[in-house]
C-alpha cells in the first residue's frame, strides 16, 4: 500500500497481509488521515489507522470506517447482524464514546467535508434516497431513486459528488428485481442551488463515475470512457478514433 502526492512522491508505505484491502484517506489541512481495513480470505478482519505518522492497529470498529480527524472515526454500527441497516455513528477511539449521526442507514461515504448517506423507504423498500449532509452533518439536499433488491440486500448505483458539491448519480427507470432487471439507467445531477433532480443525455447501465478535483471534468465509464462537462453539459471521446 503506497500514497502518492500530486508530485507522485511517496508520502506513506506500508505492507498489511490481507487478500482484500479498503483504503479511505482524509487530507486534514494538509494532514493525511488512513483508516484501512484488511481482509482475510474468511473475511475476518484487522482495522488501522494513520494519524500524525503514527501506523497503529485498532480493535472493536466495523469495517469501511472513516477518519474524520486525529481521535474520531465515522462508522456504522451494526447492532443486528442479519439487518442491512446500521447506525451511522462518530467514534471517539480513545474513549469509545459514541454520537449517532444518522439513524438506520444502508451506506455512505464521505467526500471531503461532504457526506453522502444512502438510507432505504423501510415501509415499502421500493425507493433508495441519497442525501448530502455537510460536515456538520445537516442535509443540504437529496434525491430518491427506484431500488433494485438482490440478493437481501439492494443494488446501488454509481454516484459521485463534482467539484461544486453536485451529486451525480445513475438511476434505473423503475423499481425492480436486480437480475430481472433490463431497462438500463439514467445518469442525474442535483444540487443545493437546484434540488430537483436534472436528467442529462446518458442511457445506459450504471458506469463508473469520477470527477476531478478541480474544474467541472467528469469521467463517465470505465474500459470505454467518456468524457463529460458539467457546466456546458457535453460529452466528448477521451480514445482518439482510428482510421
Amino acid at each position: 500500500m503506497t500514497i502518492l502526492n500530486n508530485d507522485l512522491h511517496t508520502i506513506f508505505s506500508n505492507s498489511v497481509p490481507s487478500t482484500e484491502i479498503d483504503i479511505n484517506a482524509t487530507d486534514l489541512s494538509g494532514n493525511l488521515l488512513l483508516a484501512v481495513t484488511a481482509f482475510k480470505e474468511d473475511w475476518s478482519y484487522q482495522s488501522f489507522v494513520y494519524v500524525n505518522e503514527d501506523w497503529k492497529e485498532i480493535e472493536g470498529v466495523e469495517p469501511f470506517f472513516f477518519l474524520i480527524n486525529e481521535t474520531s472515526i465515522v462508522q456504522q454500527l451494526w447492532e443486528n447482524e442479519t439487518s442491512y441497516l446500521a447506525d451511522l455513528v462518530e467514534t471517539n477511539i480513545i474513549n469509545r464514546e459514541n454520537k449517532v449521526l444518522v439513524e438506520d442507514v444502508y451506506s455512505f461515504s464521505f467526500h471531503g467535508d461532504k457526506w453522502v448517506v444512502i438510507t432505504l423507504n423501510e415501509e415499502k423498500k421500493e425507493t433508495l434516497t441519497y442525501s448530502v449532509y455537510n460536515d456538520k452533518m445537516e442535509r443540504e439536499f437529496y434525491a430518491t431513486i427506484p431500488a433494485l433488491a438482490q440478493y437481501g440486500d439492494y443494488f446501488l448505483s454509481d454516484y459521485t459528488l463534482t467539484t461544486d458539491n453536485s451529486l451525480l448519480f445513475w438511476a434505473p427507470l423503475a423499481q425492480a428485481d436486480a437480475d430481472a432487471y433490463r431497462n438500463g439507467f439514467k445518469l442525474f445531477l442535483v444540487s443545493e442551488k437546484n434540488q430537483d433532480p436534472i436528467e442529462l443525455d446518458f442511457q445506459d447501465w450504471s458506469k463508473p463515475l469520477s470527477c476531478q478535483t478541480r474544474g467541472d471534468f467528469c469521467i463517465i465509464g470505465g474500459d470505454e470512457p467518456i468524457g463529460f462537462s458539467i457546466k456546458i453539459r457535453e460529452r466528448f471521446s477521451l480514445i482518439e478514433e482510428q482510421e
